[in-house]
């Protein structure tokens, strides 16, 4: 199978440090970031929930340091973003959608307040949902295979 090339790319390996676990020593850090990002993505989003709008100030200092840690650490934060936590679905969620969304942004060019506008626009863009029940949230659609019969 032949592989279309693209210079504006990478892919690689994160290395591991034995001594500092599975993560590296630079992981350490960019788990504590990731961890306070879901942590103020909670924080955005109750207070969208209780006082009808999000903690703003709370949201750009969380996307400084995803900011911060999506440019020197790249490929350790978006290795964060497969990561699950269904308790927490909506924040990482948040998080990981402004990890992604900064880390195109910066292959393409994209930097400084652009790029953390790039960000807070991805760690928001669900933010409307607050006023959606949760039952309708957490509901799955019925398939349109499925019967009615019994």
């Amino acid at each position: 199978m032949d592989f279309i090339t693209l210079p504006h790319l990478r892919a690689g390996h994160i290395p591991v440090d034995a001594a500092a676990g599975d993560w590296g020593a630079g992981g350490v850090a960019v788990r504590r970031v990731y961890g306070e990002s879901i942590d103020s993505a909670r924080t955005v989003w109750e207070s969208a929930t209780a006082e009808g709008r999000p903690d703003l100030p709370m949201a750009r200092e969380a996307i400084e340091q995803l900011a911060d840690a999506v440019g020197r650490t790249g490929g350790l934060m978006i290795g964060l973003t497969g990561m699950k936590e269904h308790d927490d679905y909506t924040y990482t969620h948040m998080v990981n959608s402004s990890i992604l969304a900064m880390a195109q942004g910066r292959a393409l060019g994209i930097d400084g307040d652009q790029l953390r506008a790039l960000g807070l626009a991805a760690f928001l863009h669900d933010i409307g949902k607050v006023r959606t029940p949760l039952d309708i949230l957490t509901s799955r659609p019925r398939s349109r295979h499925a019967s009615s019969r019994s």
